[in-house]
């Protein structure tokens, strides 16, 4: 959610900020069910956004079919290029109308482009990641693969990317994009390992990290067949959550006992349900008659504030409130 607030939210529009704001309405009728930014976003307008932001990326093509990295240039950016074509081929992939002659001449771009780079001892300059994305747009499997096992291990001598293109903060990004070559049982292990990092409220420092993270998505998500039937969860309370339609959050009191894992919560779901859960933890009791410590007396004071912002000094509190805690130190 943090990457896709930070690519939506970026206030400027090169290319690249506008390939990568383009991912989260690609990825629209997957994140809808689940994420809130999105299920508030009616689908027609999500539509709109998505075909306006493929037009504003084509406005800036050039005579040699690339694209440059503002509207007002006059010359092709390569890896600019290369990043928009990444995502517009999801936008196709995903079944949005795309330019086909548009894209077929920024992939001929890029394939000349690269000769010319190659010819003069130059690609090797590339970053890792832009060459994973000329690769993986004109199809070529093993070299996709090989610029990313690149950038993995560029990543982990701890090596500075050229021009701030590489952020240590993206490698569980490129480990989730090669486990997109193993088994189906393996991208599906690979996406829990990646959940366990990104599924917190993580936002990168610029809008080319925080996209990595959605075009992992985007690579996964494309070979996940969709699942439109509600997921229906059994919490151990006995109650019936069906989740599916816009995100669904659930405050669950649990005292006395510690947890274990999830699964202590849930006692049964009907298809596969991603749940994250955030723990609020009170103390077992409020009153608190101070400690004295060479002369020095410390007492607590418990507050809650209501509906109209004043406060109301309690010792009941419940899931959700806003609570302040004053500590007073005086002479015992």
């Amino acid at each position: 959610a943090g990457c896709m607030d930070f690519v939506l939210d970026y206030p400027y529009g090169c290319t690249e900020q506008t390939a990568s704001a383009l991912l989260p309405w690609i990825l629209y009728e997957r994140l809808a069910p689940v994420c809130p930014q999105m299920a508030a976003v009616p689908a027609k307008e999500a539509k709109k956004r998505t075909e306006e932001s493929i037009d504003a990326l084509f406005e800036r093509r050039q005579g040699d079919g690339g694209l440059a990295y503002w509207p007002c240039c006059e010359t092709s950016c390569f890896w600019a290029s290369a990043h928009a074509a990444l995502v517009l081929t999801y936008a196709k992939e995903q079944g949005f109308s795309v330019p086909r002659r548009g894209l077929n001449r920024l992939r001929s771009y890029l394939k000349t482009e690269r000769a010319r780079l190659m010819k003069a001892g130059k690609y090797g300059d590339e970053s890792p990641l832009v060459r994973y994305e000329v690769a993986r747009v004109l199809g070529e499997g093993k070299a996709a693969r090989i610029a990313l096992t690149e950038a993995l291990a560029e990543q982990a001598a701890a090596h500075v990317e050229r021009g701030g293109m590489m952020a240590a903060e993206m490698r569980e990004d490129i480990t989730f994009l090669l486990a997109q070559q193993g088994s189906r049982a393996e991208r599906h292990a690979a996406f829990l390992a990646w959940m366990g990092v990104k599924g917190r409220d993580v936002r990168h420092p610029s809008t080319w990290s925080s996209a990595w993270s959605l075009l992992a998505l985007c690579e996964y998500l494309h070979e996940l067949p969709d699942n439109e039937e509600p997921i229906r969860v059994t919490l151990a309370d006995g109650r019936t959550l069906e989740l599916g339609q816009g995100v669904t959050e659930l405050p669950l009191a649990v005292r006395g006992q510690k947890l274990g894992s999830v699964a202590e919560l849930i006692r049964a779901a009907e298809g596969t349900a991603y749940v994250t859960v955030r723990a609020e933890a009170q103390p077992s009791h409020t009153s608190y008659a101070g400690c004295s410590d060479k002369g020095l007396k410390l007492t607590r004071r418990y507050e809650v504030q209501g509906a109209n912002g004043q406060w109301h000094a309690t010792n009941s509190f419940a899931v959700g409130d806003v609570v302040r805690v004053t500590l007073t130190c005086t002479k015992a």
